[in-house]
């Protein structure tokens, strides 16, 4: 059994277990991408929230949410990783 650690390597589970086609393992990968893309917008979003108070201004968060930007933005790099998302991608 393959061990994912990037989804790159769904490709490698295709070529050992034959049950799905190659179409419909592209596809589902393609729907898995465009997924990843709308969650690291919307962890994008979360963080812009947090720095702009809400309000949109200039503001200097506090430590307890910049402790939750790193969080919310950790979890972003991760999705970019794992699904191989670039920033041209994203935008």
């Amino acid at each position: 059994m393959t061990e994912l650690k990037t989804l790159k390597d769904f490709k490698k589970i295709r070529s050992e277990n034959r049950i799905f086609s190659e179409e419909t393992i592209d596809r589902h990968i393609e729907d898995l991408r465009q997924a990843a893309i709308k969650w690291i917008k919307e962890l994008e979003y979360q963080v812009k929230l947090i720095e702009t108070n809400n309000f949109h201004l200039p503001y200097q968060p506090t430590p307890g949410e910049w402790i939750k930007c790193e969080g919310l933005l950790s979890k972003r790099d991760w999705i970019k990783h794992f699904f191989n998302i670039t920033e041209e991608e994203i935008k």
